[in-house]
C-alpha cells in the first residue's frame, strides 16, 4: 500500500475599517498535500504563514492610509500668493472714504432742500 497523501488547507481574513463608512478586506488562504501523521503541523505552518502574509498586507494599507494627501512643507510652508491690485479687493484709502462721506453729505443736503411730495 503506498502512502496516503492528505490535503490540508488553511486560510485567514482581516477587514479594516478604512472610515467614512468604508472597509478593506484581505485575504489569504494556502493548500497543500502532507503525509497524514504531518497533518496538524503542516497546518499549523501554513496558517501562520497565511496570518503573516495578511497582517503585513493590513499594516501596508494602513500606512498608504496614514499618508498625507497633501505636502506637508506646502502645508506648513505656503507658496507667496501674488497680491492683486485692483479697486474690489483692496481697502479704499482715507482720502476716498472722506470725499464719498463729503458726497453723501451734499447729497442728503440737496434732498432735504426738495420740496417735498407723496413719494419720498
Amino acid at each position: 500500500m503506498k502512502n496516503k497523501l492528505v490535503e490540508i488547507c488553511a486560510s485567514y481574513s482581516r477587514k479594516l475599517n478604512t472610515g467614512n463608512f468604508q472597509s478593506r478586506d484581505v485575504f489569504g488562504s494556502h493548500k497543500e498535500e502532507c503525509k497524514p501523521e504531518e497533518a496538524e503541523a503542516t497546518y499549523k505552518r501554513i496558517f501562520h504563514f497565511c496570518k503573516t502574509v495578511v497582517d503585513n498586507e493590513i499594516d501596508e494599507l494602513i500606512k498608504e492610509l496614514a499618508e498625507p494627501v497633501i505636502d506637508i512643507n506646502e502645508a506648513y510652508y505656503p507658496k507667496p500668493v501674488k497680491k492683486v491690485e485692483n479697486k474690489y479687493t483692496n481697502p479704499p484709502s482715507e482720502a476716498t472714504v472722506v470725499r464719498n462721506m463729503d458726497k453723501n453729505v451734499d447729497q442728503q443736503q440737496r434732498w432735504a432742500q426738495e420740496p417735498k411730495t407723496e413719494f419720498n
